[in-house]
């Protein structure tokens, strides 16, 4: 199912969000090693949502926080 948010995301069956496009390509700006500093989010995470996997929602915002903290033109999907 794709929910219409600032930015899109998938929520599966399962409860686990999977980053849209633009959350992807805001990620992109980033290292894994500075996102998981920021966030506390393990390196291997960080890498299966760049891969499309799903993961949960609240590590999930954890990620969508360090954007909207460090993309100032970038907000996020509110939970």
């Amino acid at each position: 199912m794709d929910h219409e948010l600032e930015f899109k995301c998938k929520v599966c069956e399962n409860g686990r969000i999977v980053a849209g496009p633009e959350t992807l390509r805001q990620l992109a700006n980033f290292s894994e090693r500075q996102i998981s500093n920021k966030t506390g989010v393990h390196r291997d995470t960080i890498r299966l949502i760049r891969h499309g996997k799903g993961v949960k929602r609240s590590t999930y915002a954890k990620v969508i926080n360090f954007l909207r903290q460090n993309a100032p033109a970038v907000t996020g999907p509110r939970f």
